[in-house]
């Protein structure tokens, strides 16, 4: 079988960062709430680990942060706020390279599967993979459940050699490890390079050239030249 390259989404293809922050800037407006974080300040704290309702004005207002989470799932993936998403540049050009070498396959944590395929179609993502696995965050904390299954279903042998994950988060890291399979995290997505290597995946990548050797040179392909 050709070797699988599973690949996250948001933060790892795209940059979802205004997206996220237009959102947080909406709610807060609509509870009249002026006092809020300038981007670079928003985004940088969320790189750090901090969750949304941590950056609220009012930290320890468990009513506030119980409401901001409820409009945030609401809206979050929207189309009026998806469109704020855009590709890292050079990834698109990264996919073209790799889909004609190895299987890539999409892996993500969606609430609105229609609005997903949506995305996917409008930045022309979807041509590239193989597969696109769904998992709803509601329901399910990792990714694990949904790569086992598919890694049990194409590796009829020991999955050792197979496959790579490629994300930018700890929920990428962990769900590598529990499955025993090489993952490397990027560094411009909703982690910094300091959060993931504490967290010791088994590359940490800054640019799109950088993970493009490692990929190629994991999956056994020579030089990439």
């Amino acid at each position: 079988m050709r070797k699988v390259v599973f690949f996250d989404l948001d933060g790892t293809l795209l940059d979802t960062s205004y997206r996220h922050y237009k959102v947080y800037l909406d709610i807060l407006s609509m509870y009249g709430i002026r006092k809020v974080l300038p981007k670079e300040s928003f985004w940088a704290e969320k790189r750090k680990g901090k969750k949304t309702t941590e950056l609220l004005p009012e930290p320890s207002n468990s009513e506030l942060q119980k409401e901001f989470a409820k409009e945030w799932i609401n809206r979050i993936e929207d189309k009026t706020y998806l469109v704020y998403d855009r590709p890292f540049e050079g990834t698109l050009n990264l996919l073209s390279v790799l889909e004609t070498k190895a299987d890539l396959v999409l892996v993500t944590l969606r609430n609105n599967k229609r609005n997903l395929f949506w995305e996917l179609n409008r930045f022309g993502l979807l041509k590239y993979f193989k597969a696109v696995l769904v998992g709803n965050p509601l329901k399910m904390q990792n990714k694990t459940p949904l790569l086992k299954d598919y890694i049990e279903k194409h590796s009829k042998s020991s999955a050792k050699g197979k496959f790579i994950l490629v994300g930018d988060s700890e929920v990428d890291i962990s769900s590598s490890k529990k499955l025993e399979i090489p993952c490397v995290a990027v560094t411009w997505g909703i982690r910094s390079k300091e959060f993931l290597i504490k967290l010791q995946p088994n590359y940490c990548v800054e640019t799109v050239s950088e993970l493009q050797d490692i990929l190629i040179s994991e999956l056994g392909w020579g030089s990439k030249k």
